[in-house]
């Protein structure tokens, strides 16, 4: 998706930045021009940020998004501490200048893009990887091997991962679907590791998972829908375990989490009888512009500036308005639509609706969701109960105590979470490990 909205959340944004060599005084100048859009952010001078903006971008940027941002930030991360020294960036060919943050709960990176005319494109923040000094997950080498394998749909070349359990003969396989925002293959967020967690927990149980970088996240770029963005990618993945002799092709399940559950059906529906079944991990009933509201207001209500809460508010709620006048006269094209996504985006998705997809497969379909996770709700697992009432292959589970990032806690759900590394739940993960083992095809060999 394209990334050049301020987010209001900073929570599934990460780069990989290498170091390039500009011509030192064209360094200097975009230096300078950062480090000016630095101050009018610290100082919370939206309508001066919005001055510079790209005329590229502007339509898709209201000055009403541009007040408020520091406190919405400062709400998440604490109080602003102080930041370092410009840095210049190449990423996927573009110059990128760069600043380390530091805020009293953590640190963060500010990315900034200039167009041709010193005009900024991009403004955003993303969480500082894990340090290499920092304790990882340990992975038992006595269970399981990895192998790396590259997936290719037409000209994309996404690398991947495939866990395999040691001593099992052709193993039930998963393929693993990340979430909104450019996943890498462990969808990682700070320093949690879902996807990793959840492979190497079902190879230790037996089964075998490919994960693997999410298109945008290896092409940074615009995608026209959610086939482009995910559905065709692990279309992808499934004809590459299909030709595999070290897995039983006969037993092929997806997993989805948050966007990669809500595609999950359309996946299954296009892969024919490939597939042995899904699991929807916090899957969306509801259209996503709705869900993007919610959201926003639910952050609002933690907040201790309600004024700078409901401007934000009242942004989204305009163009989730436009969301719904797409293709009539009462579209605004200077309103723009969330997350910056074009017409063509949410055109898409207005047509594809998950639980009607679902209700029409005949796999066996796993279908959780956490009762703390804020961003897809418990009213979103009420539908898919409601929805799956008599469906006689689907199986739904409510979990108490998980968030959206499938971890555990107590208490009211706060973004802070998950900047705190937190394991996957173990028993979600065996829960899913029992129904994947109990729902396998019989062999044909």
């Amino acid at each position: 998706m394209p990334r050049f909205v301020i987010y209001i959340s900073i929570l599934f944004l990460n780069l990989c930045f290498i170091p390039v060599s500009l011509r030192a005084q064209e360094a200097n100048e975009g230096k300078v021009r950062a480090e000016r859009l630095m101050q009018f952010f610290l100082h919370d001078r939206g309508d001066s940020l919005y001055a510079h903006i790209s005329d590229k971008v502007r339509s898709q940027v209201s000055p009403e998004t541009m007040n408020g941002i520091l406190a919405t930030l400062e709400r998440q991360v604490g109080k602003y501490q102080s930041h370092g020294e410009w840095q210049v960036m190449e990423v996927s060919g573009r110059t990128i200048y760069n600043s380390g943050v530091r805020y009293e709960r953590m640190t963060l990176y500010l990315n900034i893009l200039f167009d041709e005319n010193g005009d900024w494109m991009t403004f955003y923040f993303s969480p500082v990887p894990m340090r290499p000094t920092d304790k990882p997950t340990l992975r038992n080498d006595s269970l399981m091997i990895e192998t790396e394998l590259t997936v290719v749909c037409d000209t994309i070349r996404l690398p991947g991962t495939l866990t395999l359990p040691k001593n099992v003969t052709k193993p039930p396989v998963v393929v693993l679907v990340h979430g909104s925002g450019a996943n890498d293959r462990d969808e990682t967020v700070s320093a949690n590791k879902p996807f990793r967690d959840i492979a190497w927990g079902l190879a230790e149980r037996g089964i075998a998972v490919l994960r693997y970088d999410k298109r945008t996240h290896v092409y940074p770029r615009s995608v026209r829908d959610w086939d482009e963005e995910t559905v065709d990618d692990a279309l992808a993945a499934i004809r590459l375990l299909s030709g595999r002799t070290d897995v039983d092709t006969e037993n092929i399940f997806l997993i989805g989490h948050s966007q990669g559950a809500m595609c999950a059906p359309r996946i299954a529906e296009k892969a024919g009888d490939v597939l042995a079944g899904i699991v929807m991990l916090a899957s969306p009933a509801r259209p996503l512009e709705d869900l993007l509201l919610e959201q926003v207001k639910y952050l609002a209500s933690l907040s201790a500036d309600t004024s700078a809460a409901e401007r934000q508010v009242q942004e989204i709620e305009r163009q989730v308005a436009n969301v719904k006048a797409l293709g009539t006269s009462a579209y605004v094209d200077s309103i723009g639509l969330p997350l910056g996504a074009d017409e063509n985006y949410f055109s898409f998705l207005r047509r594809y609706d998950p639980v009607r997809t679902a209700e029409g497969l005949t796999i066996p379909m796993y279908i959780m969701q956490g009762a703390r996770d804020y961003q897809v709700t418990m009213e979103d697992f009420l539908l898919w109960q409601e929805a799956m009432r008599s469906h006689p292959n689907a199986t739904l589970r409510a979990y108490p105590h998980l968030n959206h990032l499938l971890q555990e806690g107590e208490g009211k759900a706060v973004p802070d979470e998950y900047m705190r590394e937190t394991p996957v739940a173990t028993y979600l993960i065996q829960d899913v490990a029992e129904w994947i083992k109990t729902n396998q095809r019989k062999r044909n060999f």
